[in-house]
């Protein structure tokens, strides 16, 4: 028998800027913004220096004022391209970086203009601006840097960098939720399998467990000896936080920390149907790993006779292992074995020689690449 433990619409620069759009939180800014000067003409030998950065006040709501346009760079050689004007949203305004020098003719190119920092609020979206690499000798486009505003996370683009050797400025969004897979794992870490050269703990099957099918990638079932078909369980005792087979018909289960088959030599007024207790993990890495753990009794009774208890990737074991019925103490293992996404990694408890009688069996098991 069973024992069970308790338990941006960028707007451009320009002479007057038009008011799009009057939020509640203020009157429209009509006052015209600047524009970035247009670079001096390149010298017989070395080209004039681009002109100044544009800049643009603040739209006092909504849309942010638009961002002055860099100068040109110099004709000839490689004077520099102006940097476009930084642009301040209003609350939850919309902020575009000015667009980069243009190139002369061999000359390199000036840098976009980097986004204006949106105002807190509803967190304005900040766009980098784009640079173009200069002709010739080909110059180097840097795209500006766009960072999300404070309040609801704006969302921030990086510029683009074309021609020449260009490099997209960076974005930086709202800030993310916390990752799914820490809830899946041990608080305190676990430890490597002795002389294992491994580098992370991909699954804990203890910390994984769930009242969910399929919660952290692990699942609960059973096999048939006869087909070898994964049966998923669908009878959850929230009370014991035990999956079973069929609470009453059956003894197989599986719980956080053991398992339990069904034989054909029972007892409890359970059928006389020999079922496999099967915890499984489904891969969500590609390449090498390493699974490992204990094998013990935690039903040391006895009328026991032991389990078979076998470890079995995509259908091929590549462990298998007896713990005697007594064995409260239980051995470690260790296993490779190569897994792609989608990969099943089965542990499998099944009654030594259809016997089920006292097979709480508890198989621990850390998956590590």
């Amino acid at each position: 028998m069973l024992e069970i433990p308790a338990r941006a619409s960028r707007r451009t620069g320009g002479a007057a800027l038009v008011c799009a759009l009057v939020l509640v939180v203020g009157a429209c800014d009509s006052t015209p913004k600047g524009v970035g000067g247009k670079g001096g003409a390149g010298g017989s030998a070395t080209g004039g220096p681009g002109g100044a950065a544009g800049s643009a006040a603040p739209g006092s709501a909504g849309m942010g004022g638009a961002s002055g346009i860099g100068g040109a760079g110099g004709a000839t050689a490689s004077g520099a391209g102006g940097l476009g004007g930084a642009a301040v949203g209003g609350a939850g305004g919309e902020i575009v970086g000015g667009a980069g020098g243009s190139a002369g003719a061999g000359g390199a190119i000036g840098a976009g203009g980097g986004g204006g920092s949106p105002a807190t609020g509803t967190g304005g979206a900040g766009m980098g601006g784009a640079g173009a690499g200069g002709a010739g000798a080909g110059g180097t486009g840097m795209g500006g840097t766009g960072m999300g505003g404070a309040g609801a996370g704006g969302a921030g683009a990086g510029g683009t960098g074309m021609g020449g050797t260009g490099a997209g400025g960076t974005g930086m969004g709202g800030a993310g939720g916390s990752s799914h897979m820490a809830a899946c794992l041990p608080t305190n870490g676990a430890t490597p399998p002795p002389g294992a050269s491994v580098s992370e703990l991909l699954a804990d099957s203890r910390a994984g467990f769930s009242a969910t099918q399929g919660a952290c990638s692990w699942s609960y079932g059973y096999e048939l000896p006869a087909d070898g078909v994964f049966h998923p369980m669908t009878d959850w005792d929230a009370a014991s936080g035990i999956w079973w087979a069929a609470n009453g018909s059956y003894w197989t289960l599986v719980a956080s920390d053991y398992q339990h088959p069904n034989g054909t030599v029972t007892s409890g007024g359970r059928m006389a149907v020999e079922q496999w207790s099967v915890r499984r993990w489904t891969s969500t890495f590609a390449g090498t790993v390493t699974i490992a753990g204990v094998m013990r009794k935690t039903d040391t009774g006895p009328n026991g006779n032991g389990v078979d208890v076998r470890v079995v990737v995509d259908g091929s074991v590549v462990l298998t292992r007896f713990v005697a019925a007594g064995d409260s103490t239980g051995t470690s293992y260790a296993v490779t074995a190569h897994v792609n996404v989608g990969s099943s990694v089965d542990f499998v408890v099944d009654p030594h020689q259809g016997n089920d009688a006292q097979d709480s069996t508890a198989v621990s098991a850390d998956i590590w690449r």
